[in-house]
């Protein structure tokens, strides 16, 4: 992520009152932490270790700053509808490679088309089939 666009973020959620500096850790600490989390698919630990806090401390920073985005989703998401059919386009990342399009093949992408790497225990498997 381009880190215009991070400080922008950040900014937006200053000013929405959703994300605040706290005498521990800045706004932009916080989203770090739960960027790093999301996108190397960290453990807690490892996040603890990195960022020299305690688990209590990492898992309410994620917490809060994940409930933030989905706060601030609707504004800067959009949802496929009858009259909105320029949404409907699939990332050739995932049309050309036959690991990701049979299972992608009607699936939006997230942003900058990232997929998030997700692990499912085997008992827990068969509810998660489409």
């Amino acid at each position: 992520m381009p880190l215009a666009v991070f400080i922008l973020i950040c900014n937006h959620m200053r000013k929405k009152n959703l994300l605040n500096d706290t005498p521990y850790t800045t706004v932009e600490h916080q989203m770090h932490i739960f960027l790093y989390i999301t996108t190397t698919g960290a453990s807690n630990q490892a996040a603890q270790e990195r960022f020299q806090h305690s688990p209590e401390s990492i898992r309410r920073i994620f917490k809060t700053v994940l409930q933030a985005i989905n706060t601030i989703a609707p504004e800067f998401m959009q949802t496929p509808t009858p009259n909105n059919t320029n949404l409907d386009l699939i990332l050739p990342e995932i049309q050309q490679n036959r690991k990701f399009f049979p299972f992608f093949q009607n699936c939006l992408a997230a942003i900058d088309g990232l997929l998030i790497p997700v692990y499912i225990a085997q008992k827990d498997a068969p509810a998660h089939r489409t």
